[in-house]
């Protein structure tokens, strides 16, 4: 039998505002069609868990991505992470201590190679407001509540650069993660 390892996928701008409506039960059905097992998705926003045999892992993002550009009217990236890469930005946001404690957590998914990751490293920002600490595989990007429509970081998702990045606030990855942890121990 084949080895598998256990995955997610964050869907970029899947059932936000009303717009780009994905059915959480229809990407069960197209992933499981691709011969993916364990196939579950976690709130209503793009969360896929699931489990596929060793790979490149470049060319199973690629493959979920042309799949679903091919069934949706509007582009859906892709943004695969192992088990081990998301319990490693995980155990990264240790240092969250430090951070302003009434500030939202979220950790930036990036894309596309280092131009991406020096486009979030450029900005100036103001750490009163919000801050990015680059992790691993990610981004952790504090907030202050009220501020989204000033911060820069969400200008920079809007942006050109908007669809090498997605975000996820921390309580949402970490919940992905319980459900990879379960995901991952069974049969």
């Amino acid at each position: 039998m084949a080895q598998t390892k256990t995955f997610v996928a964050f869907l970029r701008s899947v059932n936000v505002g009303g717009h780009n409506t994905v059915k959480m039960a229809d990407l069960v059905s197209c992933f499981s069609d691709l011969g993916l097992s364990q196939v579950k998705t976690y709130i209503n926003s793009g969360n896929v868990i699931f489990k596929a045999p060793e790979s490149n892992e470049l060319t199973l993002e690629s493959t979920l991505e042309i799949t679903l550009n091919e069934k949706y009217p509007f582009e859906i990236p892709v943004f695969l992470r192992t088990f081990e890469q998301l319990r490693s930005n995980l155990s990264d946001t240790s240092h969250t201590l430090e951070i302003n404690p009434e500030h939202a957590l979220s950790l930036i998914f990036v894309r596309g190679g280092n131009a991406d990751r020096s486009a979030l490293d450029a900005l100036v920002l103001d750490p009163m407001v919000e801050s990015i600490h680059r992790l691993d595989d990610a981004f952790l990007w504090t907030l202050k509540p009220g501020y989204r429509d000033q911060s820069l970081v969400s200008k920079a998702s809007l942006g050109s650069r908007g669809k090498h990045l997605t975000i996820r606030n921390l309580t949402t990855v970490q919940k992905v993660f319980d459900l990879m942890v379960k995901t991952k121990a069974a049969a």
